[in-house]
């Protein structure tokens, strides 16, 4: 079984990446863990992964947002039949399960919302 860690802002559910992971899970069995770095860059949250800082709230959009992503990730892959787990929350949370599930992880997938334009 191939473990895959994919990174998406929690706000846009990337089909393209999900039809990749899809792709890969019909020639060997997949385990999905998902993570949601939302509305910062990349670069953003892995600079301070190791540092101890207070990050600003989010907006009420935003945060109903986050919310409703993990089941909107659970029902997507559920449908697909694909084994998965997802990480969400405010501050460093999402930082230090990305840190710590990256080094089990034999692919990483990031979606292009997370990426700074």
């Amino acid at each position: 079984m191939i473990k895959i860690l994919f990174a998406a802002d929690g706000i846009n559910m990337e089909q393209e990446a999900f039809s990749f992971i899809r792709e890969l899970n019909r020639e060997t069995p997949v385990y999905l863990y998902g993570v949601f770095l939302p509305k910062r860059s990349l670069r953003y949250w892995l600079l301070r992964a190791g540092s101890l800082f207070l990050l600003p709230p989010y907006d009420d959009r935003t945060q109903q947002q986050l919310i409703v992503a993990p089941a909107r990730f659970a029902a997507l892959y559920n449908k697909y039949r694909n084994k998965h787990s997802s990480c969400w929350g405010r501050g460093e949370t999402p930082v230090l399960k990305l840190k710590k599930e990256s080094r089990y992880a034999d692919l990483l997938v990031i979606g292009y919302a997370v990426l700074p334009v």
